[in-house]
């Protein structure tokens, strides 16, 4: 079994600002946020084998069936890999000059009383990446 390294503070912060300080699957800002190493190797200490996921979902895929909500039924590897993929370079395209993002605000409510808002993030083809 090979020793654990631990992600360098520089690394850490580089990843939490690759992924804009929220956990890459849910987008959730305010709760702790832990480097998981995705193949499960605490050796492999690259930046393309951690993911930045809040202390919820990263203990949904150490322990899926401690949980007794539908979404947490299993959060494999793979979904892990793909939601780094996804959220880090819409974050990067975010950053961008004339980034390829469509935002819309729905508001509820009337002109004199707003209730709610709500934010959708969207790449031009259609695909929500936050809300």
């Amino acid at each position: 079994m090979s020793s654990r390294v631990n992600p360098t503070p520089s690394q850490r912060k580089r990843l939490l600002e690759k992924n804009a300080n929220v956990c890459c699957v849910c987008k959730q800002r305010g709760m702790g946020l832990e480097l998981h190493h995705i193949d499960g190797d605490n050796s492999n200490t690259v930046d393309e084998n951690l993911a930045v996921l809040c202390a919820k979902d990263h203990d949904h895929h150490h322990r899926p069936n401690a949980y007794n909500i539908p979404y947490c039924s299993e959060l494999s590897s793979t979904e892990i890999k793909e939601y780094k993929e996804y959220w880090e370079s819409f974050v990067n395209e975010a950053k961008q000059t004339n980034p390829k993002i469509v935002a819309m605000l729905n508001v509820y409510g009337n002109e004199n009383h707003i209730h709610s808002m709500r934010l959708i993030l969207q790449w031009e083809n259609g695909k929500v990446e936050f809300e």
